[in-house]
């Protein structure tokens, strides 16, 4: 059995490093697509809304029209 030099230790201890520096930015990448995944989400939502407020603001438009138009030309 050999034995255990500085160096063998000082190795194993750079390994288990880089180990832990890929394992955090692996998780810092993940929380980032979360994020970005929550954020597009997000704007799909608004830009949803959005066009809601728009439809349901020219419905009402054209329904205060044909409400005028009823009173003006048809009664």
């Amino acid at each position: 059995m050999r034995k255990i030099t500085q160096f063998d230790q000082f190795q194993q201890n750079q390994q288990i490093i880089i180990s832990l520096q890929r394992s955090i930015q692996n998780r810092i990448l993940l929380f980032e697509l979360s994020l970005r995944s929550r954020l597009m989400k997000a704007q799909k939502n608004k830009i949803l809304t959005n066009l809601f407020l728009i439809m349901s603001y020219d419905t009402q438009r054209v329904s205060y029209s044909l409400d005028f138009f009823d009173k003006m030309f048809i009664r």
